[in-house]
C-alpha cells in the first residue's frame, strides 16, 4: 500500500503524495514572488506600496503555504460518505444518501471518478458560488455534478 493511502476500520483516507505537497508550497512562493515583484516595480515610487504588497498579496499566500503543513486527507471514504478535498473545486462531505451512483469515466486520457447526485440542486445549494458554476460546468458538458481524480 502506498505511503500516501491510510485504511482504518470501515474508512479508506487519501493524504497528497509528498512531491505533490512541495510541488504545491514551491508554486505558491514562485507566485508571491511574481506577484509581489510586478505590484512594486508598478509602484515603486511610493513609499507604502511594499507594504500594501505584502499584505494584499504574501499574506493570503504566506497562509495557504502555512496551511499546506496541516495535514488533511485529500479524499475520505467512510460509512456515513466521501469527503472531496482533491482540488479547490472540492465539494467537502457528500453523505451516501446524497449519491444516486457512482462511476469511473475517462475524459482528455485522465481517469475520473464521477459522483451522480439524486437531488444535485438541494446539494449545490449548500456550495459557495464558485463551485456551484464548477458543477454547473461539469453538468453542460454531460459530466456528474461531483468528480474525483484518480491520481491525487
Amino acid at each position: 500500500m502506498k505511503d500516501n493511502i491510510k485504511e482504518t476500520a470501515g474508512s479508506v483516507e487519501i493524504f497528497p503524495t509528498k512531491s505533490r505537497v512541495w510541488t504545491s508550497r514551491a508554486s505558491m512562493a514562485f507566485i508571491a514572488f511574481v506577484l509581489a515583484h510586478l505590484y512594486y516595480r508598478q509602484h515603486s515610487q511610493d513609499l507604502i506600496d511594499p507594504l500594501a504588497a505584502f499584505l494584499i498579496v504574501l499574506v493570503p499566500l504566506t497562509l495557504s503555504f502555512l496551511r499546506s503543513f496541516k495535514q488533511e486527507p485529500l479524499c475520505a471514504i467512510d460509512a456515513e460518505g466521501m469527503t472531496d478535498r482533491i482540488t479547490v473545486f472540492g465539494v467537502g462531505r457528500i453523505r451516501w444518501d446524497e449519491v444516486a451512483g457512482v462511476k469511473v469515466y475517462k475524459s482528455m486520457g485522465i481517469d475520473f471518478i464521477g459522483v451522480d447526485l439524486k437531488d444535485p440542486g438541494a446539494f449545490s445549494e449548500k456550495l459557495p458560488l464558485l463551485k456551484r458554476l464548477y458543477q454547473a460546468v461539469n453538468v453542460a458538458f454531460k459530466y456528474p455534478p461531483v468528480n474525483f481524480y484518480t491520481k491525487p
